[in-house]
């Protein structure tokens, strides 16, 4: 079984465009807020995939961001109790 920390690079940066897309997809409204630092678009594309490969060449960055795409995804299921 191949473990995550043997992603390479490219593979982890296209995840976490996936993961960014299906939070946008979604209407995922942690998506501006806990997501903020490991999504969204940055004003250019060259900047978003510096930002993106700066994660995924990281493991502790990129196993949270998977963390906080987990929260996010949620969101719906945790904020549902409160009325939202």
């Amino acid at each position: 079984m191949l473990k995550i920390s043997e992603w390479s690079v490219p593979r982890r940066i296209e995840s976490l465009r996936q993961m960014d897309k299906y939070l946008s997809d979604i209407g995922c409204a942690g998506r501006y807020t806990v997501w903020k630092k490991y999504g969204l678009p940055c004003a250019t594309e060259e900047e978003t995939t510096e930002k993106l490969r700066a994660i995924a060449q990281d493991d502790e960055l990129y196993n949270n961001a998977l963390f906080y795409y987990m929260v996010c995804t949620l969101e719906r299921q945790t904020l549902k109790d409160l009325g939202f």
